[in-house]
């Protein structure tokens, strides 16, 4: 009988981890399931984006009218593409500050999990 329950402990396992996807809430899931199980107080959130409004095409040879800050006809700031998808592609982890002696292991079950083209941060909150 040993062997039979760590074979459906092994399976009851790996079928956990095959419910764990990319997608966030299942990222938030896993870690407040190992980590924060009563209070759940892991979160993941977006960084501010940084508003990536497009003036004009190029191939559209429109002509572009940049406003004084004095005549109040346009707001807000403009960027070059490098800055503006500069945060594509990044979240935010959110921990309680007792769990800091965990967050090593979260990175690397992070970097696990997620996709390989996003990066992300883990903070305290």
């Amino acid at each position: 009988m040993h062997i039979y329950s760590l074979f459906i402990n092994y399976k009851i396992g790996i079928e956990y981890k095959l419910l764990i996807s990319p997608q966030v809430c299942f990222l938030e899931k896993f870690l407040n399931d190992h980590y924060d199980f009563d209070l759940r107080r892991i979160a993941i959130a977006d960084p501010d984006y940084k508003d990536t409004s497009v003036l004009y095409l190029e191939a559209e040879d429109d002509e572009l009218v940049m406003y004084n800050e004095g005549e109040n006809e346009a707001e807000g700031v403009f960027y070059t593409s490098a800055e503006a998808n500069g945060l594509a592609g990044i979240f935010i982890v959110t921990i309680p500050a007792e769990l800091n002696e965990h967050i090593p292991v979260m990175t690397a079950q992070l970097k696990a999990l997620k996709l390989p083209t996003t990066k992300f941060e883990i903070t305290n909150g």
